[in-house]
């Protein structure tokens, strides 16, 4: 997560470019997996009866894609990251259709 401003930085001077939203959107696309497994680890250690499964990390997928997005536009790119939050809903509501009812309240 410390390097969250370095590729901010990059992003504020190479927009442009394929350097600014690929480096932006590795970054943050891997600091979103390590949140995930980190989550699924903790998950995994709860002795809570009935847990809520962790949801799919849309936003890490969103992020890693823009990668090869940026090759072809920057600029469609940058765009593709306003999925994420959608995504993110959907991947939360179905984790907690599969859960049940009577699962709990979501992980936050």
């Amino acid at each position: 997560m410390s390097l969250i401003p370095f590729p901010t930085s990059v992003l504020q001077n190479y927009g442009d470019r394929t350097l600014g939203p690929g480096l932006y959107g590795a970054v943050i696309g891997t600091v979103s997996l390590v949140v995930y497994a980190m989550e699924v680890h903790a998950h995994r250690l709860s002795a809570a009866p009935r847990r809520r499964p962790v949801p799919f990390p849309a936003q890490a997928l969103v992020f890693l894609l823009s990668i090869g997005i940026a090759h072809i536009s920057p600029l469609a790119a940058i765009y593709s990251w306003a999925a994420a939050l959608p995504l993110s809903v959907l991947a939360d509501k179905v984790a907690a259709r599969r859960a049940g009812p009577g699962a709990g309240a979501p992980p936050h």
